[in-house]
C-alpha cells in the first residue's frame, strides 16, 4: 500500500480561490484551454498463438458404368489462430483543483508573478511571504 503512494514534498491549500478569474487567466497563457478533467488509462495485454499442421494423403477409385476415375493427392496445411486480450481501465478526474496551480505555474513561467512589492507595478500578481492569523471580532470585543 505505500508503495502505491507518490512522494509529496508539500501540500497547498487556497484559503480564497476566485474560480472564474483564475480560468480567464489560464485561457489566456494557455493556448490549450482551461482543463476540465483528466483522464488516465492503463492497458494490460495478452497475446497467444496456436498452430496446428493437418496432413491427407490418399488414393481412391470409382466405377460408374463405363467410367472409370482414381482419386489420387495430398492436402497439407497449417492454420495459425492468434488470440489477443486487451483490458483496459480509464478513470476521470476532476480537474478543478488543479486549476490555482497550473495559474500559478503559467504566470511565474510567464515572469507575471513579481517577487517584491517595490518593482511591481499596479494590478500586479506579488508573491508574499508571511503567517496568516484569522481572528474573530466578536471574540475580540468581548
Amino acid at each position: 500500500m505505500e508503495q502505491d503512494r507518490p512522494s509529496i514534498d508539500s501540500i497547498l491549500d487556497f484559503l480564497y480561490v476566485d474560480t472564474e478569474r483564475l480560468k480567464v487567466w489560464l485561457a489566456q497563457l494557455d493556448g490549450n484551454g482551461v482543463p476540465t478533467a483528466l483522464r488516465s488509462s492503463s492497458a494490460v495485454s495478452q497475446t497467444s498463438s496456436d498452430e496446428t499442421t493437418v496432413g491427407i494423403h490418399g488414393e481412391g477409385g470409382k466405377n460408374v458404368l463405363v467410367l472409370k476415375a482414381e482419386v489420387g493427392g495430398s492436402v497439407a496445411g497449417k492454420q495459425a489462430a492468434a488470440s489477443a486480450v486487451r483490458d483496459v481501465l480509464e478513470r476521470q478526474f476532476d480537474a478543478s483543483w488543479a486549476l490555482p496551480l497550473n495559474v500559478l505555474d503559467r504566470l511565474d513561467e510567464t515572469n507575471f508573478i513579481r517577487k517584491s512589492l517595490q518593482d511591481a507595478p499596479i494590478g500586479s500578481v506579488v508573491l508574499v511571504s508571511g503567517t496568516t492569523q484569522i481572528l474573530d471580532l466578536d471574540l475580540v470585543k468581548n
